[in-house]
């Protein structure tokens, strides 16, 4: 099959640069929004700390803490 008009082809090595370069910028955006879930968890627990409600703790910080559910298990809800 011919390629489209105005296609370019890259080398195998340029492709896995590519997927490379696409899992870093992953890895880097998934680090970054565990550290920022960290910050809100530690402004939470602040908050808590000084006597405001957790509800208004969690509004304030932005955390979502985890909420226990009817058979036990937790999961994340957003406040």
């Amino acid at each position: 099959m011919p390629s489209p008009a105005g296609a370019v082809e890259i080398t195998e090595a340029e492709y896995n640069e590519g997927v490379a370069a696409i899992e870093a910028a992953n890895a880097a955006k998934v680090a970054e929004e565990a550290a920022a879930q960290e910050r809100a968890r530690m402004d939470y627990e602040a908050l808590i700390a000084a006597g405001i409600p957790p509800e208004t703790a969690a509004r304030m910080s932005g955390y979502n803490p985890p909420h226990p559910t009817v058979d036990g298990t937790q999961k994340s809800e957003r406040v």
